[in-house]
C-alpha cells in the first residue's frame, strides 16, 4: 500500500481561499440576480395596482341601470306637480265629483307616507359603501375576490349575498336599518 503525503498548508489555505471566494461570488450574484427579479416583480404589481384603481373609477362613474328606474323619483314628481299649477289644474276636476274628494285626501296621505318610506328606502345595489362592490360584481368579478376587497374595507361580506335590487332602509353615513 502506497502512503501518500499530506498536502503542504500552504496549499490546503489557497483551497479553501477559492473556494470561499468562488461560492461568495456565485452567492453575490444570485442575491443580486434575485433583488432584480423581485424589484421587477414589485413594479409589475404597483402597474397591476394602478390600473385596479383606474377600473375601479370608471366602474364608480357608470351610472346604474337600477337606479334610474328607482321608484323614489316618480313620488317626488308627484308632490312638485301638485304644488305647481298643472298639480292644481288636475286637482278641480276630481273635486267637481261628490264621491272624488273624499277619495282624494286618502290617496294622498297614503302618497306622502310612501314618499317619505322611499326616499329612506333605496336598493341594496344602491348603497353607497357598497354600489361599487355592486358593479364589480355585474361585470362579472368573482364573488369571493368581491368579498375580499369588501372585507379589507371593514365592511360586511354577507351584505353582497344580498338580492341587489332588494329595497332596504338608508338613513344616511353608511348606517343600514332593518331588512323589510
Amino acid at each position: 500500500m502506497a502512503v501518500t503525503a499530506p498536502l503542504p498548508p500552504a496549499k490546503i489555505s489557497l483551497l479553501l481561499n477559492n473556494f470561499v471566494l468562488s461560492t461568495s461570488r456565485f452567492l453575490n450574484s444570485f442575491a443580486e440576480s434575485a433583488d432584480d427579479r423581485l424589484r421587477v416583480l414589485g413594479n409589475k404589481i404597483t402597474d397591476v395596482e394602478v390600473m385596479m384603481g383606474i377600473l375601479e373609477s370608471k366602474l364608480a362613474s357608470v351610472p346604474d341601470e337600477d337606479y334610474v328606474a328607482a321608484p323614489a323619483p316618480a313620488p317626488a314628481a308627484a308632490p312638485q306637480e301638485a304644488a305647481g299649477g298643472g298639480g292644481g289644474a288636475a286637482a278641480p276636476p276630481p273635486a267637481s265629483d261628490g264621491a272624488a274628494p273624499e277619495a282624494a285626501p286618502a290617496p294622498e296621505a297614503p302618497a306622502a307616507v310612501e314618499s317619505t318610506a322611499l326616499v329612506n328606502q333605496i336598493p341594496a345595489s344602491q348603497h353607497p359603501d357598497y354600489a361599487s362592490f355592486f358593479k364589480q360584481l355585474k361585470v362579472g368579478a368573482p364573488l369571493p375576490a368581491v368579498q375580499a376587497k369588501v372585507e379589507a374595507a371593514g365592511l360586511d361580506p354577507e351584505f353582497l349575498a344580498k338580492d341587489p335590487t332588494e329595497l332596504i332602509v338608508y338613513e344616511g353615513g353608511g348606517d343600514l336599518g332593518d331588512d323589510e
